[in-house]
Formats: structure tokens, sequence, C-alpha cells
């Protein structure tokens, strides 16, 4: 019985610390955010090319779904705070370019500089945001 006890205790302080640990210094690294944040990525070095396209009109809206994915997935993370700052800025910026393109005229399209420049900076700020989560403790 004592031996029992004895686990039961150790199972229950290691479970206990795991979950301090965990506000102290963050969230763990997470595959899904990876995944989104590595598609959006990908999504925008791709669009680069096809600015001043048609094609451009079809990625934008699948890279916001995939922004919103990312953002609403990183809020209900405990010990997240960092994330979902990044994530929320990061959407907020391919909203703006959403929107644009969303509400322009077939007659009058954003410049093709435009959409150089927002999709380079989305790609920057995703390679900082990969960067953090490749960073975050892999431990269990």
């Amino acid at each position: 019985m004592n031996k029992l006890y004895r686990s039961f205790s150790i199972l229950l302080l290691a479970t206990m610390l795991s979950g301090c640990m965990t506000s102290l210094i963050g969230a763990r690294f997470d595959n899904n955010e990876y995944f989104l944040i590595n598609s959006i990525r990908t999504t925008a070095e791709i669009g680069v090319d096809y600015c001043g396209t048609n094609a451009v009109k079809q990625l934008i809206p699948n890279m916001w779904v995939k922004s919103l994915e990312l953002k609403n997935y990183a809020s209900d993370i405990p010990g997240n705070g960092p994330m979902i700052e990044m994530s929320t800025k990061l959407h907020d910026m391919i909203t703006g370019l959403n929107t644009r393109y969303k509400t322009v005229g077939e007659s009058v399209e954003p410049s093709t500089s435009y959409c150089s420049l927002k999709f380079k900076s989305i790609i920057r700020d995703s390679k900082i945001i990969q960067r953090v989560v490749g960073d975050k403790p892999r431990w269990m």
C-alpha cells in the first residue's frame, strides 16, 4: 500500500509541476500552430509570384482563412500570450490585404507593388512566428 501511495504521489506531483511549468515558461511546441503558420508562409511565398494576376484573388482568401484558424486556435492555449498577440497582428495584416482585394472593382485592382510588399511583409512576419513556435519546448 505504501508503494502504491508513493507512486500515486509522484504521478500527482509530476502532473502538477508540468502545469506550473507551462504557466511559468509558456506553452509547449504545438504541431498545429506550426502547420498553420507554415501554410500561411507558403501561400504568401507563392502569392508574391502571382501579384497582378487573377490567381492572387484565390490565394488571398485561402491565406486569410488559415490566419483566422491560427488566431482562433492559439487563443485557447494556456500560457500562449505572445503567440496570441503575434497571430492576431498577422491576421489583421492579412485581413487588410483580403479586404483590399474584395472591395475593389474589377477595373481598379491594387498595384502589383502593393501586392508584392504586402506578401513580403506577411512572409517576414510568418518566418518570425514560425521561429518562435519552433523554439517552444517539446517536453511532455
